[in-house]
């Protein structure tokens, strides 16, 4: 597999390239390495007992990921990813290009989902307490997700599945529907 990755101020994004097009991946968060590990989250299945030839404009993401880091918060990071790896039998070959090379996973990175958004917990609470249990949540991602089971608009860490409209919703299912306003 071959895999982009970038991180701005404001996100990461990524995606691995395939025969059909772009599997892409995306969050909110603030730091380059982090890009690694929530990719490899967001795709559990597809990236499993694979090699990845992983490109990334950052020359230290290639560094810490073949020798590890003398500051601790970064090597416990290469550490988690290393524990990805393994526990999903993935090999990972970093490799730098420079960032015009880099540019699809840098607009990924920098979009900002402005209808990303929840009810806050203690109204879900409320009708979790009214109502009873619900077993998937299917408009959120894996910062806003109301219960365990969630269904996402892009590929996220945690992700039952990506867009809801394209699951089945079954008859033992007790959904959780906020979505987007627009």
């Amino acid at each position: 597999k071959i895999v982009f990755s970038d991180a701005s101020e404001t996100g990461y994004g990524g995606y691995v390239a395939e025969k059909l097009g772009n599997i892409i991946a995306k969050g909110n968060f603030d730091r380059e390495l982090l890009a690694v590990k929530y990719i490899l989250l967001s795709f559990p299945k597809i990236l499993e007992n694979e090699n990845i030839e992983w490109f990334t404009d950052n020359n230290n993401i290639c560094r810490i990921i073949n020798r590890g880091s003398t500051k601790q918060h970064l090597q416990n990071l290469a550490i988690k990813i290393l524990n990805i790896c393994l526990s999903s039998n993935i090999e990972i070959y970093p490799t730098w290009i420079p960032r015009e090379l880099n540019e699809i996973a840098d607009i990924i990175s920098k979009t900002n989902d402005t209808d990303n958004w929840s009810i806050d917990n203690e109204t879900f609470d409320c009708i979790l307490k009214n109502y009873g249990q619900i077993t998937i949540d299917r408009f959120s991602d894996n910062l806003n997700k109301k219960c365990f089971r969630f269904n996402s608009k892009e590929y996220c860490p945690g992700t039952s599945a990506v867009n809801s409209f394209s699951c089945h919703w079954g008859n033992h299912e007790i959904n959780w529907l906020c979505p987007p306003q627009h």
